[in-house]
C-alpha cells in the first residue's frame, strides 16, 4: 500500500493538521525567523503533518454543503497555530527581559551582543 495514497477524508485531515503546524512554524521564535528559507518551513510543516496525520483524530467538516465549512475550519486551524506560536514568542520575550534585568543588576547594562535572529542588541546575560 502506498503511504501517500489518501482518501478525501484523510486529505482533509492532513490539510487541517498542515495548516495548524504551519501556523506554529511560521510564528514560532526559532523557526519563524527571516534566516530560514520558506521552502524549509513548508517542508518541515508537511513532514510533521504527514507523521501526525496517522495518529491524530480530527473532526473534518462536511464538504457536501460546499467548500465554505472547509475554508472556515482551515482558517480556524491557522489562527490556533499562530496563537500557539505567539504564546511561545511571548515566553521567549519574557525570558529575554528577565535576562536583561539580571544583567542590569549585575552591572552589564552597557555590554550588549548582537542577536542574529532579530538583528537587535540584547543583554549578554
Amino acid at each position: 500500500m502506498n503511504p501517500l495514497d489518501f482518501t478525501i477524508a484523510q486529505f482533509h485531515i492532513l490539510l487541517l493538521i498542515f495548516f495548524r503546524v504551519g501556523g506554529i512554524i511560521f510564528s514560532a521564535p526559532v523557526f519563524g525567523s527571516k534566516n530560514l528559507p520558506i521552502q524549509l518551513k513548508v517542508g518541515l510543516a508537511l513532514i510533521i503533518s504527514l507523521i501526525l496525520s496517522s495518529s491524530v483524530k480530527v473532526f473534518t467538516p462536511d464538504i457536501t454543503r460546499g467548500i465554505f465549512p472547509l475554508v472556515i475550519a482551515l482558517t480556524g486551524e491557522m489562527l490556533i497555530g499562530v496563537i500557539i506560536g505567539f504564546a511561545v514568542q511571548v515566553i521567549f520575550a519574557a525570558i529575554q527581559l528577565a535576562g536583561q534585568l539580571v544583567g542590569f543588576q549585575m552591572g552589564f547594562a552597557i555590554v550588549n551582543v548582537l542577536d542574529p535572529q532579530t538583528s537587535n542588541q540584547i543583554s549578554i546575560v
